[in-house]
Order: C-alpha cells, then sequence, then structure tokens
C-alpha cells in the first residue's frame, strides 16, 4: 500500500474518572521514531500534535504503523500504544489499544502490591508499614516540620542581623553626635555664646542677639547638616551627612509600587500607587541638571536624571518655567535641602499652596494665605517644598476646590500625600488632558479612599511619569518622554520590581479565547509580554492581516510597532505571525498565517522592551 494512504482514527478518550480529556494536547509519536521504507515511498518520523476536543473527542489521519500517544492528565503526562493495521476504512482509538489479558491471579498480585505501594506512601505520619518502616507521607511530614523549623531559624538570624546592623548605625550615628557635639564654630564663641547657639540650633532657630552674622550663618550651616556637621568632622562625613538630609535610613525601608486597574470605587481609572515606608529620609527631592545658585536647573528625561544621580526611581513634581535663559525654575514656594530658594506667586492661582516635608518626617500644607516666607518655613523645619495647583486632602478631609477647567478636566495626574501611620503615598493616574484619566475633584475621592490625611497635587498632564528601576513604570501620555524638573525618589533598601499582571485585553470581531487565554499584556520591569490563545472565524490566513484586538493601552505600545514580529503557533503547530504592522495608532495587534493552509488557531507569547527604556 501507498505510504501516502491514511486511516481516519476517531473517538473519545475518558480520564479514569470517565470524564472526558475535554480540549487537551494530544501528541503522537511514531514507534522507535525513525524513517521506515513503506511500498513505494519512505515514512519520515515526525512528532503529530492535535487538540482534542470539548467532549474528549479524537480526531486525525495516520498512515498503518505502531505509535506512542501522549497526553496530560493533572501534571503528570500518561502514554499507551496503539497500530494502525493496513487497509481501509476508519477506526476508533479504543480498538487499536494494545492490551494483554490478565489472569485472576495476575490481578490478586497486582492488587496486593498496589495496596503495600499506597501503604508506603500513604500509612499516616507515625504509624509504621512495617517494623521500623515509615511511608513516605510520614518523612515528608517530618522534612516538612525540618524545613519549617529552618525557615524560623534563618528568620529569625536574618532578624538578628538586621537589628543588630540597625543597632550598629544607630549607635556609630550617636558616636558621632556624641564625639562631636552641635559644633557652631568659630572657636572664638564664649561659653554663654555656645549655650545660646545649643538653644537655637535645638529651637531650629539661628536668630539670636549673641550672635554676630557669620556665626548664624555657621547655625545655619549646622541645623542644614542635621546638626552633626562640626569642624573636627573630616569632610567627606559633613558631605555625606549634608547629603542625606541629616537623616539616618533603615535597612528595613521599602518602596512598593501596585498598578491597579480594578478599584471598584473608580471604575475605567487605571492607577499606580507608590507607598514609601522609613521615614522622612525615605522620600527625597532631588535637584534636577546643573543645579545653579538661585536654584534653577535645566529639565531632562526621567530615565536620564535616574542614571545620573544613581537614583532607581524618579517620580515628576512640580511644574517648571524657563527663566528666559535655559534655565527653569519652579512654581510657587520653592525650598530645596533646608535652603529657601523663591516665594509664592501672587500672580499665578496655581502657584499659591504647596506641600512640605519637614525634618520629623510630616509632609504638612503651606498656602500664600498663611502669609509666611520660604524661610520661615525653614526655620520652622522645612526640608523641601512642592505642588502645582491645590491641596486636595488636609487633615483627612477634601479641601473645597474652585469650578474651573483645571479641577473639572479629565487629565493624567500626580499626587503625593501621606497616610495616618506615616507611609508616604504618590499616586499617577494614566490620562490624556481633555480625552480620558480623572479630575482633581475625582482625585480627591481617590486620595480618601487610598487613606491619605493630607495629599497635594503636583504637575500632570504629559508630564505625570515615573520611571522605576530599569523601565517607565508609568510613561508619559506623550509620544515622546516629557523632560522634568527636580524630581521624588525613594531612597529606600528595598525596592520591590514592577508587576502589572496579565490585563486581558477585549477582543476583535470573530475571535474568541482559546484555551482559556485570549490576549494578555503584561509588563514586568522592563520586559513586555503578549499571551495569545485565540480561535478565529473564518480563518487566519496568509494573504492578509487578521485583527485580534485593537485594545493595547497606549503605554504598552512599543517604541516602534514595526519591530515587534513574533512565531504563534497554529494547532497543527504551522508558524503564525503575530505582529503590528506600521506605527500604532489605536493598539491593534495582527496575526497572519505563514503557509498556504488556513488555521483557525494560534497561541504563543511574543515579547519585547517596554517603550523609552533602552
Amino acid at each position: 500500500m501507498s505510504a501516502s494512504t491514511t486511516r481516519k482514527i476517531g473517538g473519545v478518550l475518558l480520564k479514569p474518572d470517565a470524564t472526558p480529556f475535554a480540549n487537551s494536547s494530544l501528541t503522537i509519536y511514531r514507534d522507535k521514531r525513525e524513517v521506515v521504507p513503506q511500498g513505494d515511498a519512505a515514512i519520515v518520523d515526525e512528532v503529530l500534535r492535535t487538540v482534542t476536543g470539548p467532549g474528549g473527542e479524537v480526531s486525525m489521519a495516520l498512515v498503518p504503523g505502531k505509535y506512542l500517544g501522549q497526553i496530560r492528565l493533572s501534571d503528570v503526562d500518561r502514554y499507551f500504544q496503539f497500530t494502525v493495521p493496513d487497509g481501509a476504512g476508519p477506526f476508533v482509538i479504543a480498538d487499536l489499544i494494545e492490551t494483554a489479558p490478565i489472569s485472576g491471579a495476575q490481578y490478586l498480585t497486582l492488587l496486593d502490591l498496589v495496596t503495600t505501594a499506597r501503604a508506603w506512601a500513604e500509612k499516616p505520619e507515625d504509624e509504621e508499614v512495617v517494623e521500623n518502616g515509615y511511608s513516605a507521607l510520614h518523612w515528608a511530614a517530618k522534612a516538612e516540620e525540618a524545613r519549617a523549623g529552618a525557615e524560623l531559624a534563618q528568620s529569625a538570624a536574618e532578624g538578628a542581623q538586621l537589628a543588630a546592623e540597625d543597632a550598629a548605625d544607630r549607635a556609630e550615628y550617636a558616636a558621632t553626635v556624641i564625639e562631636n557635639p552641635v559644633s557652631y564654630a568659630p572657636q572664638t564663641l564664649s561659653p554663654a555664646e555656645r549655650s545660646q547657639a545649643r538653644e537655637n540650633i535645638a529651637a531650629l532657630s539661628y536668630e539670636s542677639q549673641s550672635l554676630d552674622s557669620g556665626q548664624k550663618e555657621q547655625a545655619r550651616k549646622n541645623i542644614g547638616a542635621g546638626t552633626v556637621a562640626t569642624l573636627n568632622l573630616p569632610e567627606e562625613q559633613v558631605g555625606r551627612v549634608l547629603d542625606d538630609r541629616g537623616q539616618w535610613v533603615s535597612p528595613t525601608s521599602r518602596a512598593h509600587i501596585t498598578h491597579i486597574r480594578d478599584n471598584p470605587a473608580f471604575p475605567g481609572v487605571v492607577y499606580d500607587r507608590i507607598v514609601i515606608s522609613g521615614g522622612v529620609g525615605s522620600l527625597q527631592m532631588v535637584p534636577g541638571k546643573d543645579l545653579q545658585p538661585d536654584g534653577s536647573i535645566v529639565p531632562e528625561e526621567a530615565k536620564l536624571s535616574a542614571r545620573r544621580n544613581g537614583t532607581r526611581s524618579v517620580i515628576n513634581a512640580s511644574a517648571f518655567f524657563n527663566k528666559g535663559d535655559g534655565f527653569y525654575l519652579p512654581a510657587g514656594l520653592y525650598i530645596l535641602d533646608g535652603v529657601p530658594y523663591q516665594e509664592f506667586s501672587p500672580t499665578e492661582p496655581l502657584a499659591q499652596e504647596a506641600i512640605i516635608m519637614y525634618r520629623d518626617g510630616v509632609l504638612r500644607p503651606a498656602r500664600m494665605s498663611d502669609g509666611k516666607t520660604a524661610a520661615q518655613y525653614v526655620a520652622e523645619g522645612a526640608l523641601w517644598s512642592t505642588g502645582w495647583g491645590y491641596l486636595l486632602v488636609v487633615d483627612g478631609a477634601k479641601t473645597s476646590l474652585p469650578s474651573t477647567s483645571f479641577t473639572t478636566q479629565l487629565s493624567a495626574r500626580t499626587v503625593l500625600g501621606q497616610r495616618a501611620n506615616g507611609d508616604y503615598v504618590v499616586l499617577l493616574v494614566e490620562g490624556k488632558t481633555d480625552s480620558y484619566g480623572i479630575t482633581l475633584t475625582q482625585m480627591q475621592d481617590l486620595c480618601i479612599n487610598e487613606g491619605l490625611v493630607i495629599a497635594m497635587n503636583l504637575d500632570g498632564g504629559g508630564t505625570t511619569q515615573c520611571w522605576w528601576d530599569t523601565a517607565y513604570a508609568h510613561p508619559s501620555s506623550d509620544d515622546t518622554p516629557r523632560t522634568i524638573g527636580n524630581y521624588l525618589t525613594a531612597n529606600v533598601s528595598q525596592l520591590n520590581p514592577y508587576d502589572t499582571g496579565g490585563i486581558n485585553l477585549p477582543l476583535a470581531a470573530g475571535v474568541t479565547a482559546f484555551g482559556g487565554i485570549g490576549v494578555k499584556v503584561r509588563q514586568v520591569n522592563d520586559d513586555i509580554s503578549i499571551e495569545v490563545g485565540v480561535d478565529v472565524t473564518p480563518s487566519i490566513v496568509n494573504t492578509a492581516y487578521t485583527l485580534i484586538t485593537d485594545q493595547l493601552p497606549k503605554r504598552f505600545w512599543p517604541s516602534h510597532g514595526s519591530l515587534v514580529r513574533e512565531l504563534l503557533s497554529g494547532v497543527q503547530y504551522r508558524p503564525i505571525v503575530l505582529g503590528m504592522p506600521g506605527p500604532m495608532t489605536s493598539g491593534q495587534i495582527y496575526v497572519r498565517a505563514v503557509l498556504d493552509t488556513p488555521e483557525n488557531s494560534c497561541q504563543g507569547t511574543a515579547r519585547y522592551k517596554a517603550k523609552w527604556s533602552g
């Protein structure tokens, strides 16, 4: 018979509990897996893969010969042998599977072996199978107890090590202060003047009738250095203290970012929440590029700021305006590293409120109507300030906002706030001005929902963005990265990876989920994956691209859509191309067959780098 003659194999595959192997992958291997002659041709060994139907139905065509079948049962592969005889006509697979009759004696022997094997596997803990012989379940339980004990010991050891490191750091810090007691150089201060300076520093004040201008300036520097910068400290230590804002950062400080698309109180609102724990030193304001004596800087892309300063996170803060010389200043009150640079703007309504970080780690509100200068805020303990627009929450209650286009338009938003437990929280809402996003009044409700007792709006729109470790966790809604000025950073020991989790995308007409997958997108740090498992009606062909979704969110668009090409697999393992032909316009993803044979299903995963992460 010709090797090209095949026989139709049908039937149903059932599990031991008589339920069907529904929609399961079935792999068929030719016995011995080699090239064998048959008639006037040669049969080339090739693996055949197919999928059972919803009722476990099998449908395939095979040439005569011996075969090995493989199918998945729970998490175990099951194998069976069968032979397709010469001849014509269809066969039921159950009639082809090779079995051998078992005698009654053989059955009893096998039953006894099964019972004994089950006893060795499942006999309860501390019950002997034979004298001094225990089951696998017994030893597994003992191993679990040992593992749990080891984990507990390891956890205790790690806790002790952290506590020891914590105590050592605090002791070193205390020793520095003790050995270098709040100095208020110059050395020519009298004992009375030294006493006065101590009181001034303790009160975060340097205004005293008994200090001349030079002594006041020294006191200012001491206050700015957290009262440990002295003349007999090495210069590099003084610089380190100044750079750390005089704060000791705990090794257990952490920043955790979460991508949220399913807050039931805010349907359709997509945002990233950053929670920073660890005290005042864990959240810092970092100056932009080329900081000038007047506090002005040169804006740059967030990822460039991160690389230049060695910070792992970059979060946009205040709005900035060009001075006219290529350098920029933030709008409104401007305090940076305890230095007062600029007052509130009497002519710009959006630059008359701010949020201030104080030395005690508390974020507090500030308004032009308070009648205070930047220097007065610094004298009270202000480290830095930021804000654009309005305070949204004060003392756990929503503020009264004016009804303007700024407060009522949809847009991307960035908000900084603090919870009652001291954690700092940044919320970044996806949006495009006048298109989608959230209004400021809605943002107030979101802040309350997130447990903020104080919250301040920062610059938003295309400026809303966050660089997180290796990628934009929250890219700008602009078509290119927008530059930023001074920025917030999480100065912590622990920074979690950014992971959006799998996001199900709406499917195009004629496309349904295959294997419970559909089309899912996920970002983990700078890696984006698109998992596909779809059935397509009428079919996937090689003469045109078939749309499977046009709802890929813009934040996941590659920098150049035409660069995304990935081979998927059809049900018969014929290649299918997934692609985004041409620049993205609406988040569209297509598939196209490589061969002439149409396919009705495909599955696989495409991967590429997050936009602007290079």
